[in-house]
């Protein structure tokens, strides 16, 4: 019998932010999950375990258990199957993987970014998360690589080039005209709109 079912099928439901009730039963799903983990011969129920957490419409659930699987002490018996699930073909276990292995990379903003470059495609939302955090976090490695996105041919990646960038617009103005330069004659509707929220 699914794991979910027992623990938390109408909570997978919810749409919104994770209350603590919420976030009480993806625990007991998530300890569940480690204890098939342990056990090789159990590999195919974890992976249709993980599938089934991460087909919720919740994004604050998949965040969830990306980040809660990253950070227990037995978080790599994961890493080969979340690791795969990275290029999986269903939306949401595509999220929790990304979630889980930048949570993994949290101290080595260069593998994140690799990460990025490669999901930006097949995970948009959680990557502008992702890419906003990186601008907290390390501002001039972002200002660096955030002006090869913009130099781009991909519209979708000089769109997320934006993503993050107001947590420096006071600090250095200079830098953010100077991006929008670089894009200032770009026609594509995604991106002209970032422009003007930057402005």
């Amino acid at each position: 019998i699914s794991l979910i079912i027992i623990h938390g099928e109408l909570m997978l439901n919810k749409i919104g932010r994770l209350d603590s009730e919420d976030k009480k039963e993806l625990r007991l799903i998530i300890s569940e999950l480690l204890k098939l983990a342990e056990s090789k011969e159990n590999e195919t129920k974890l992976r249709s375990e993980l599938k089934k957490l991460g087909m919720t419409q919740n994004y604050f659930i998949r965040e969830y258990v990306g980040n809660t699987l990253a950070e227990l002490d037995e978080r790599r018996l994961l890493y080969p199957i979340l690791t795969d699930f990275i290029n999986h073909k269903f939306y949401g276990a595509r999220a929790i993987a990304l979630f889980y292995l930048c949570k993994i990379h949290e101290h080595d903003v260069e593998m994140i970014f690799s990460i990025l470059e490669k999901t930006f495609e097949t995970t948009p939302w959680e990557v502008e998360t992702i890419i906003t955090e990186l601008w907290k976090d390390d501002p001039a490695f972002m200002k660096e690589n955030m002006l090869k996105w913009i130099k781009s041919d991909n519209p979708q990646r000089r769109a997320l080039s934006f993503h993050g960038m107001e947590f420096i617009s006071k600090s250095d103005p200079t830098y953010i005209m100077d991006f929008i330069s670089e894009a200032i004659d770009d026609d594509t509707m995604e991106v002209q709109k970032k422009i003007t929220h930057i402005l």
